[in-house]
């Protein structure tokens, strides 16, 4: 069956649904200027008490200690979560001692100077130097050309450095 709608008709097909819903529009709009001014819209009002009370909840996350409390939601083949991390900590650690040597002397019977790991330090001097990967903190407290020795201290240690004696 060949129904042919004139253009007319496809016009009227196409501009009714509009018309409709437009009238929709303006009964309701109606419906709403008509209400009493002393009495508020009702729905209006506890509308705007509910989305004030509405508190949005936010989300919670636990790492479960056992497969029976759950299991990653991102991985959930992983076994990583049940692991249990032991931490070793040890009771006396070993004290870290700085490698210090004299790699040389020079300056005078009154004013003797000392090289502390290329470092040069009179006495009363504080001055940082480098052992093995890391910087230590040393202060020179005395020096004695003569018996061959230098006083420091570093990492809170009084420690006696020897040195080959300066024969006159």
């Amino acid at each position: 069956m060949n129904l042919r709608v004139s253009l007319r008709g496809r016009v009227l097909l196409a501009v009714s649904p509009m018309l409709f819903g437009a009238a929709l529009l303006t009964s309701a709009a109606s419906a709403k200027t008509n209400s009493s001014p002393s009495k508020p819209n009702q729905s209006a009002v506890t509308t705007n008490i509910a989305s004030a009370a509405i508190e949005i909840p936010r989300s919670v996350f636990t790492v479960p200690a056992t497969e029976k409390q759950g299991k990653d939601p991102f991985f959930p083949r992983s076994r990583r979560p049940f692991a249990s991390a032991v931490v070793i900590s040890p009771t006396n650690p070993v004290p870290v001692v700085a490698d210090l040597r004299i790699n040389g002397t020079s300056g005078s019977e009154e004013r003797p100077l000392v090289i502390i790991n290329n470092v040069t330090f009179g006495v009363g001097d504080t001055n940082e130097v480098i052992s093995g990967s890391r910087r230590v903190s040393v202060r020179c407290l005395e020096i004695n050309l003569s018996a061959g020795m230098a006083t420091v201290q570093a990492d809170g240690r009084q420690r006696v450095l020897r040195f080959q004696k300066l024969d006159k």
